[in-house]
């Protein structure tokens, strides 16, 4: 009986963190004339299910419930969850985040998946590939200080498309400073890393 009133008090916050959310996008929209295109909630997450998906053994990663997709010419900014499952030890483990993400054109050569810490440590998200190219960690970490990132990052290079969004400390503490912030660092990343689209 003490997890009813526990998973009503959770559904509360889930519901209002994603009211937050969606304001939050509908207010950067707002702020730059851009458009909230749900035209392209299909097609995106077929790109990014197609782009992101982790060829080694046993992991899994897949992005649904797209939702508040706003086109900044070179950059889409929209609201996903986010189904994870890193474990290398056979056990599924699968997580589901909510996430405000970024995603925009790359070299087609840049295949990575990591995390820029507020302190400049990376972490790759997936041991078995190695050391982080040094050339996305110096484009991330110049972008994410000149545009006043103050939250952990997490950066997916692939396929010729690029993914960012933070992982604040808290859930739901994004901002709109933040959501600008992701804006910005995404922008900066289609010269240093990527193209522009269409192109």
């Amino acid at each position: 009986m003490i997890l009813i009133p526990l998973f009503a008090a959770v559904g509360t916050y889930l519901l209002v963190y994603g009211r937050r959310r969606q304001r939050m996008g509908s207010e950067f929209a707002q702020n730059h004339g851009f458009e909230i295109d749900s035209t392209l909630e299909r097609d995106l997450e077929l790109l990014l299910n197609d782009s992101f998906q982790l060829r080694e053994r046993k992991l899994a990663r897949r992005f649904g419930q797209l939702a508040s997709i706003v086109d900044g010419g070179d950059v889409l900014m929209f609201r996903s969850v986010e189904a994870l499952d890193l474990s290398q030890y056979g056990v599924p483990m699968v997580t589901h985040h909510p996430r405000v993400c970024a995603s925009f054109q790359v070299e087609q050569n840049l295949d990575e998946f990591f995390l820029l810490l507020p302190d400049g440590q990376v972490q790759s998200r997936i041991a078995a590939r190695g050391p982080v190219s040094s050339k996305a960690v110096e484009a991330v970490a110049g972008v994410a200080a000149s545009c006043g990132a103050s939250h952990a990052i997490s950066v997916s290079l692939a396929a010729g498309q690029g993914l960012i969004y933070f992982e604040p400390k808290v859930v739901g503490g994004e901002k709109l400073v933040d959501v600008e912030t992701l804006y910005c660092m995404a922008t900066a990343l289609t010269m240093s890393l990527g193209t522009r689209r269409g192109a």
